[in-house]
């Protein structure tokens, strides 16, 4: 899994033969973190759609074929801010970020179950008017202090979480 953009200041990606910088050719991917500075800085991003903004090609052959419903996007979003400054000017940085992905879609020609959770039924009674559908959530955090020991020693504290969920 490639690490969060937003937790990168650099991120270098060289395809090349087998040269002196690494032990085989190939690719060779390069992520120098972000890890805060003297002055305060953050930013946010926010991405989504819903079903509005889709087209169809739900046509009528599909239909006399048997396909009751079609794939419908119910909506989709990414959203995620990152944040960063200094504890201690020019030794004790942090910098962190959160990052939270989601959407609902329509299942083709599946349809709720009225019975679900009964136990006293044991048999499927579809509910044509509800269509099934499929969601997904991913949260990312992460967290990173950055020490400046020495003018030549560095040390970073990285703590990260990720939380996925998904029903289909």
């Amino acid at each position: 899994q490639m690490p969060q953009v937003a937790t990168a200041q650099e991120i270098v990606m060289t395809i090349a033969g087998g040269n002196a910088e690494a032990e085989t050719g190939g690719f060779v991917f390069n992520a120098v973190p972000r890890d805060g500075g003297n002055d305060f800085s953050g930013q946010f991003n926010y991405s989504g759609s819903g079903g509005s903004m889709q087209g169809s090609n739900y046509t009528q052959a599909l239909k006399d074929a048997g396909l009751r419903a079609p794939f419908e996007l119910i909506n989709v979003y990414d959203v995620s801010g990152m944040y960063g400054g200094r504890i201690k000017r020019d030794k004790l940085w942090f910098y962190g970020t959160y990052r939270q992905v989601g959407g609902e879609r329509t299942v083709p020609g599946m349809f709720v179950n009225k019975n679900a959770g009964n136990p006293n039924s044991w048999v499927v009674d579809f509910d044509r008017t509800q269509q099934a559908f499929n969601n997904s959530l991913e949260r990312q955090g992460t967290i990173r202090l950055t020490w400046q020991a020495t003018p030549r020693n560095k040390f970073n504290f990285h703590w990260s979480e990720q939380y996925n969920d998904a029903n289909y």
